[in-house]
């Protein structure tokens, strides 16, 4: 690579050395070539999209987006992009948008379990309770052992105070992820509201 923005080796092997960093979380490293990709081709779905990502990881939530909203306009037969577009936007809370990204995931690749968990996220900020728990069901039949929607399902069972069905839920998250914090709180949040006081505390 030289200093004046020019490529000095393919395309390709730039996108390799990038996703290298990326893994090795070098992500200066990673952001740089990425922007060098996108210097000599502005459409570049491989560099938009980790450039995206290490935006979103870094919390620069609305550079993120624009950068995914452009690649998701470059490739929108792909599945894992607009998933990660609708996590950006879930981030700055257009929640529609979102929605929108995790449907349009789920059409190209039905069995993507993430973008139903997702989208589950989605419909719950929405206040639609009764779509995020069938949107959590079709996670977890996709991906029995996915302790993060089973986490989810609770907290929704647990604002339609459901309080049982949220235990059962906490429960199995915890089976699965012994050291799931969150868990562990929320399960005590129920037990207490349910004066299973003792249980609580060791929550």
């Amino acid at each position: 690579m030289s200093g004046r923005g020019q490529l000095t080796i393919s395309p390709a092997e730039a996108t390799q050395a990038a996703a290298a960093a990326y893994a090795a979380r070098d992500w200066a490293k990673a952001e740089q070539l990425c922007r060098l990709i996108l210097a000599n081709c502005t459409d570049h779905f491989d560099a938009l999209n980790l450039l995206g990502i290490i935006k979103a990881q870094t919390q620069h939530p609305e550079e993120a987006a624009a950068l995914l909203g452009r690649a998701v306009a470059v490739r929108p037969d792909h599945a894992t992009a607009h998933n990660n577009y609708g996590n950006v936007l879930s981030d700055l809370n257009r929640f529609r948008d979102a929605l929108a990204h995790y449907d349009r995931a789920l059409e190209l690749e039905p069995g993507y379990a993430e973008a139903s968990n997702n989208r589950g996220g989605a419909l719950r900020a929405l206040g639609r309770l009764d779509a995020a728990l069938a949107s959590y069901d079709q996670a977890i039949a996709l991906r029995p052992d996915y302790a993060e929607a089973y986490y989810n399902r609770g907290v929704t069972f647990h604002d339609l105070g459901r309080l049982q069905e949220a235990l059962g839920c906490y429960s199995r998250t915890l089976l699965l992820r012994p050291g799931f914090a969150a868990a562990h709180y929320n399960q005590g949040i129920a037990l207490h509201a349910l004066r299973r006081l003792d249980e609580a505390l060791r929550s």
